[in-house]
């Protein structure tokens, strides 16, 4: 049976799916297209590079071991973050997907003291966002579809 490559697949999702927010981003004003399109073309430059390299078959070693499956079960779990926080930030909105991200990111870490510090600093910089961008910069963060109804 052969296995799927996960990197391969993540990779392509994210492809489109920046690739799509970059196509959406063309109706917003001019003052508020300029972020995403910035943060979009970087990382379709970024996500192409890596696809190059992929398919030309560079930096793939293959690995056995308990390094491999360890790789591999923080690679899901990982992916699984990004998938729930994307259809998280969906629902309820762009911040609400940022500050999954930083409570994903904090369950990883090993003892209480760093959980508690990255759950801060994350807190943080999601009232960061959110001031800095809806009262200062006045561009309007996505809102969730559940705060629309």
């Amino acid at each position: 049976m052969k296995k799927i490559n996960l990197a391969l697949f993540l990779q392509m999702g994210l492809f489109s799916f920046f690739l799509l927010l970059l196509w959406e981003s063309r109706r917003y004003p001019f003052e508020s297209r300029l972020y995403p399109q910035v943060i979009g073309i970087t990382t379709l430059v970024l996500l192409a590079i890596s696809l190059w390299q992929h398919f030309r078959g560079t930096g793939q070693e293959k690995q056995d071991g308990p390094e491999s499956s360890l790789r591999r079960k923080r690679f899901l779990q990982t992916s699984l973050i990004i998938i729930f926080a994307t259809a998280l930030g969906y629902l309820g909105g762009f911040l609400l997907s940022v500050l999954c991200y930083y409570a994903a990111y904090a369950l990883f870490q090993e003892d209480k003291a760093k959980l508690i510090r990255t759950l801060g600093i994350g807190i943080g910089l999601t009232v960061l966002f959110y001031i800095s961008f809806g009262w200062f910069m006045n561009i309007p963060l996505l809102r969730g579809w559940l705060l629309n109804v």
